[in-house]
């Protein structure tokens, strides 16, 4: 299939690729891939940290397991 005739969605993925490439790159300094950063943004812009509420929200970047995986992480590196 010429670029061209590809299909929207297919330009979207791609634009979502390049999109969480960077965002990566950018903060792999301080050990953030795109999903920790997004729940690092959402965490800071909430007022609530209640868990069902922060995992219904950012649920569509992942589901609830990887949530909590990316939740234990970032707590492991900010506890003493």
């Amino acid at each position: 299939m010429e670029p061209k005739n590809l299909p929207v969605g297919y330009w979207i993925k791609q634009a979502d690729n390049l999109l969480t490439e960077g965002i990566n790159r950018i903060h792999e300094v301080n050990g953030l891939n795109r999903s920790a950063w997004q729940l690092l943004h959402l965490l800071s812009k909430q007022t609530t940290s209640d868990i069902v509420t922060i995992i219904e929200i950012i649920e569509p970047f992942g589901d609830a397991g990887s949530i909590h995986e990316i939740l234990n992480n970032l707590l492991q590196k900010t506890c003493f």
